[in-house]
């Protein structure tokens, strides 16, 4: 075997390491529809996990995950997000969101949700399932940002995150549509002319 296949061998297993290792903290992921799909409603994983060793972490009240613009130019709600799991977590928009200090999400922040825990502390993985309806389409999926906080321990330090999820964005038509259009508009009122005559 060569030493160019042996360096992809080692490469692709401590990549696999390295994925199946969880990162302590609270974050969201999409599981509706799967990245590159379409849906009228999307929903997400709201996992917080709360890792190992000496700096274990935990959620307290007041604790928060957010989807930063989230509605963005023609997306709509639909009816009311609904939260699946353990008691504790609401769901709320906003467009001037709290941003997790040390965090530099990208503009605009309009139109931002936030899933605010308010129980008690936990120190176990505890996940939640948000499901949120959109109105008017089927709506593809985009790159975006979320951010989160969360308490490190006992406190009084807390992890703050940034990391890039999936969001809605509303469907565009191919260029080769519009083109399309173009050349049958004309044909189309031709067609009918012909067909008065």
């Amino acid at each position: 075997m060569s030493r160019f296949r042996k360096a992809i061998l080692v490469v692709g297993a401590l990549l696999a390491v390295g994925a199946t290792q969880a990162q302590a903290g609270f974050v969201p992921t999409l599981t509706t529809p799967a990245p590159g799909g379409t849906a009228s409603t999307f929903v997400y994983n709201l996992t917080f996990t709360s890792g190992s060793g000496p700096n274990t972490e935990t959620l307290v009240s007041g604790n928060f995950v957010q989807l930063y613009n989230f509605f963005s130019p023609g997306v709509v709600a639909g009816s009311p997000i609904t939260i699946t799991g353990p008691a504790g977590l609401t769901a709320s928009i906003t467009n001037t969101p709290t941003v997790p200090p040390g965090t530099v999400p990208n503009l605009p922040l309009t139109g931002t949700i936030v899933f605010t825990y308010n129980g008690p502390a936990l120190t176990a993985d505890t996940s939640w399932q948000a499901t949120i309806p959109l109105t008017g389409q089927l709506f593809a999926t985009r790159v975006g940002q979320s951010g989160s906080i969360n308490q490190i321990g006992t406190g009084p330090f807390n992890n703050n995150q940034i990391g890039g999820v999936f969001l809605p964005s509303p469907v565009v038509p191919e260029p080769t549509s519009f083109v399309l259009g173009a050349f049958a508009l004309p044909l189309l009122v031709f067609l009918r002319r012909r067909r008065s005559a």
